[in-house]
Order: structure tokens, then C-alpha cells, then sequence
């Protein structure tokens, strides 16, 4: 877990909830997949952001486990880089295969009923 300045954060991963106290903010590692990752250049993860009622929520779906919770957007775009950042290390640490990004995104219109 990374902990932060900025406002309380709520977190999940592998089903614990954690409640990081007002003065920090958080992003969680969490379990890994098949796959490998080169080192040097950049590598882009597809990343969902959720906007809550009175937060918002990222995770990586290429990385099980990589969440981080914030009061803006701003804030949780910077907590999941540094998630993924982190997420990446451990692994590549721990000697498990990093998962390779391969989730894409599409934006569908329908019409409205």
C-alpha cells in the first residue's frame, strides 16, 4: 500500500477494505497474472475510472487488484499510475510474470429508449 497526502480514501483488494485516515491517500497493490512486461519504454494499461457519489474509483483490468480510491479525478488518475508503477515492481520482485496490457475500450452509442 502507498500512502499519500490528501483526503481519506476507502480502498479494496483480495477482499480486505482498508479506511486510510483523513491527511493521506492511497493506492493498493494487489495479486498478478500470466504474461511479461519489457522494461525501458513506456507500456500502457487500460485504466476504468468511476465516478462515485462522493468519490471516484480506478482499477487496471490487465493488473487484479491494482485500485486506488479519491476525492477527484485528478487525484486518482495520479494514484493508479503509481499503482501500476508499484503493482509492476512487486511482482517483477516477488519473480511472478507481469501481465501483459491487453484489455482495450470501445464506446458504444444506443439510442435511448
Amino acid at each position: 500500500m502507498v500512502l499519500r497526502r490528501g483526503r481519506r480514501k476507502t480502498v479494496c483488494a483480495r477482499g480486505a477494505y482498508s479506511t486510510v485516515p483523513r491527511g493521506r491517500s492511497t493506492s493498493l497493490l494487489g495479486s498478478a497474472g500470466d504474461g511479461s512486461v519489457h522494461r525501458g519504454g513506456g507500456v500502457e494499461y487500460l485504466v476504468v475510472v468511476e465516478k462515485g457519489k462522493t468519490s471516484y474509483g480506478a482499477y487496471v483490468p490487465d493488473l487484479p487488484g491494482c485500485v486506488a480510491v479519491a476525492e477527484t479525478r485528478r487525484e486518482v488518475l495520479k494514484l493508479i499510475r503509481e499503482g501500476i508503477t508499484l503493482h509492476i515492481e512487486a511482482l517483477r520482485e516477488a519473480g511472478e510474470p507481469v501481465p501483459p496490457p491487453i484489455s482495450k475500450s470501445q464506446v458504444v452509442k444506443v439510442r435511448a429508449a
